[in-house]
């Protein structure tokens, strides 16, 4: 069996941007981790709202985009619309409503040019340590490199999950494929599907995402082997077939794609809600929309009729119906079962069946990362450790008890970059606030606060239970947690900007020594 476990993280060329020498030190205000789509809106938003702030974003790939230039795997794509899935300060010129993953690197390259933000940027910079002083009020970073950067505030766009290690279950068998067997993570560029008959291991965003492409790859079959069904939603994948050439004509190119991105974020909202308070006629009603789109020869009850409610799960976008379009083609398939055991010529199911197949793709998740928000930093405050279980989770972007640092993360329900727009900036409007009243520092303390046993990002996804234990506490009410809505946090952190500081403890920079 040919294993493959490539990491996507090469160094890079010998002309790529400068990280930080051995032994050498630098003093900044801001330091942003990741250089990601988050990380990115945040070097705009402090270069627009902080004037005079000096930053610097640190990117350990060779190449900047975050998840969008790692995963390598076939028909890598959004599961958002672009009108919501771009920038708020940068229009999404291309025709496509779903965006591959080149579009969007390019997009996000684009935009760093745009804004003259590469200058910030430093790729092949891994961030080792970080540690919190109180008495100087300053966070001092080093880099794998060895050099040193004292910084005021410390800003965290690593996403949640572990880049270096993907869920793989423990296959009983696995050794004996005399196939190709590979994570959806960890897939080479040039690994070749033509003329091959391929099984993929789950039933998620990545898989609905793989098949279609892997059929057009070449693949002579595919097969979706599913432990439990996924909900699905069909939306166009082009511009033209939505209606913004008509918002455009009557309001104007500007004002018509103002309009359209709301109105999609709108919708959005609205079916999320609708799946909250009526969770009985919405899953009845994604079931129904399955079964008008499987061909005759696809059981739709048994592999397209979830035991869970709807956002229960993240719902797997499906442009174009490109999913059940490859079912009717014959060359695609769906088997609802588990895995007993691998096999040289396959996959043997629970119920017996054998599934031959030449290459097996393990699209079965994430892991999350071991110590939230912190990816693979060591982080101590007061040479006190973090360990993230004895944190308090503050309005989504901060953490009990760590002073000067705060965490963006998008939506599960919703596109992430609309939340990465709102976090970067209430970063920018908290650090100016701090400015006007010659505050040096700010910590949220839990004192007092219940722990709630709500579920990380409000979903049941594996992987958010498999590392739920790892995951820093949630209160029984907020702002000591996350909200699942934009529409919430738009009059939270737009309206209501500095309203729970009270829950903040501030320190006046004058009574940091050397400060």
């Amino acid at each position: 069996m040919e294993k493959i476990e490539a990491m996507s993280t090469s160094l890079a060329s010998p002309d790529s941007m400068a990280s930080l020498s051995p032994d050498s030190m630098e003093k900044i205000d801001v330091l942003v981790v990741g250089c990601g789509i988050s990380g990115i809106s945040a070097a705009y938003h402090i270069s627009k709202h902080c004037r005079g702030t000096t930053f610097a974003v640190l990117e350990r790939r060779a190449k900047l985009g975050g998840t969008w230039s790692f995963f390598k795997y076939p028909g890598i794509r959004t599961d958002s619309d672009v009108f919501s899935f771009g920038f708020g300060w940068k229009r999404w010129e291309s025709d496509n409503i779903v965006a591959p993953a080149k579009d969007i690197c390019q997009y996000l390259d684009d935009a760093v040019d745009e804004h003259g933000l590469r200058q910030h940027i430093r790729l092949n910079t891994d961030v080792v340590s970080a540690s919190f002083s109180s008495a100087t009020q300053r966070w001092t970073v080093t880099t794998g490199a060895g050099g040193t950067i004292v910084c005021r505030f410390l800003i965290l766009t690593t996403g949640y999950y572990q880049y270096e290690k993907p869920h793989m279950p423990a296959f009983d068998g696995s050794d004996r494929f005399q196939g190709t067997f590979v994570h959806s993570q960890q897939w080479p560029e040039s690994l070749d599907v033509a003329g091959k008959r391929v099984i993929v291991i789950g039933s998620g965003a990545t898989a609905v995402t793989m098949v279609p492409a892997l059929i057009d790859s070449g693949a002579t079959s595919v097969v979706m082997l599913q432990r439990s069904p996924s909900y699905y939603y069909v939306a166009p994948k082009h511009k033209k077939d939505r209606a913004l050439s008509v918002l455009e004509r009557l309001f104007g190119a500007r004002i018509g794609y103002f309009l359209q991105k709301w109105l999609t974020i709108l919708q959005g909202a609205v079916v999320y809600a609708y799946a909250q308070w009526f969770r009985a006629a919405a899953k009845q009603r994604f079931i129904a929309e399955a079964r008008k789109l499987c061909p005759d020869h696809v059981d739709a009850d048994t592999h397209f009729s979830p035991s869970y409610g709807v956002w229960d799960q993240r719902l797997c976008l499906d442009p174009d119906g490109s999913l059940f379009a490859a079912l009717r083609t014959g060359r695609a398939s769906v088997v609802t079962d588990h895995v007993a055991r691998f096999v040289e010529s396959g996959v043997c199911t629970g119920g017996g069946e054998v599934l031959e197949a030449d290459i097996v793709v393990s699209a079965t998740g994430l892991t999350l990362q071991h110590n939230f928000p912190m990816s693979t930093m060591k982080v101590s405050v007061d040479g006190v450790p973090y360990d993230a279980p004895n944190h308090f989770v503050f309005r989504g972007c901060m953490l009990s008890g760590v002073p000067n640092l705060f965490y963006i993360l998008g939506y599960t329900n919703a596109s992430w970059t609309l939340r990465a727009d709102m976090m970067a900036r209430y970063f920018c409007d908290m650090i100016n606030y701090l400015g006007r009243h010659g505050m040096g520092m700010l910590c949220p303390c839990a004192d007092g606060v219940e722990e709630s046993q709500a579920v990380p990002f409000n979903l049941s996804s594996g992987y958010v239970t498999r590392n739920r234990g790892r995951f820093p506490k949630l209160g029984g009410a907020q702002p000591w947690g996350t909200v699942q809505s934009f529409f919430s946090e738009l009059w939270r952190f737009k309206v209501r900007t500095f309203s729970e500081l009270q829950w903040i403890k501030f320190t006046p920079a004058a009574a940091a020594a050397g400060a």
